[in-house]
């Protein structure tokens, strides 16, 4: 585990023009440019909730400009950190699965990074056009470890901050390092023989 293998792309916030050509952009560039896998959550945050992805390949982003919507759906309802839940009485609750949808990524062998305190993106002046290295991915051992991020700016600069990895428990280490939670039973399955 030398650098990120795998990045998530999810749509959230409801439908509007040009997302086809957002998600097809950033999926060929991470297959073609950086040999990344590309993992596609359907629903938006719905989809991470409930586990609701895809691996997205050249195949399946290309030809996609002309198509309206999201290849991936979108919904401006879901909130993870009051995500909607309907018990069989029909009763209506509202409940933090934040810790779900950080799990269900890291099944996926998406690493989630949060911010340190007080950080944000508009904090740290970042815009989406940097280039980003992150120190000390080869070397997570522990839960909730720290790690610096180098992000280069079109310009050069480089804006240097701390993120948490968020591999909450030893078993999502494990997880992470073998690509997502089916490699790791894969693995363990051939061990048994």
């Amino acid at each position: 585990m030398s650098r990120v293998r795998r990045i998530g792309i999810l749509t959230g916030g409801g439908d509007c023009p040009g997302l086809n050509a957002v998600i097809r952009a950033v999926a060929k560039s991470a297959i073609f440019e950086h040999g990344l896998e590309v993992v596609g959550i359907n629903e938006g945050f719905g989809g991470l909730i409930e586990n609701n992805w895809r691996m997205l390949r050249d195949e399946d982003v290309s030809g996609i400009l002309p198509r309206g919507g999201t290849i991936l759906g979108a919904n401006n309802r879901d909130n993870p950190f009051m995500f909607r839940t309907v018990a069989s009485g029909g009763e209506v609750t509202y409940e933090d699965n934040s810790g779900v949808a950080i799990a269900n990524l890291v099944g996926m062998g998406v690493l989630p990074l949060q911010y340190g305190d007080g950080q944000n993106a508009e904090k740290l002046g970042l815009m989406g056009q940097e280039l980003f290295d992150i120190e000390g991915i080869s070397k997570i051992e522990r839960p909730r470890q720290e790690l610096t991020v180098r992000a280069k700016k079109p310009d050069g600069s480089v804006t240097e901050f701390k993120v948490i990895a968020r591999l909450d428990i030893p078993i999502e280490i494990e997880y992470y390092k073998n690509g997502g939670i089916l490699q790791t039973v894969l693995r363990q399955l051939i061990k048994q023989g």
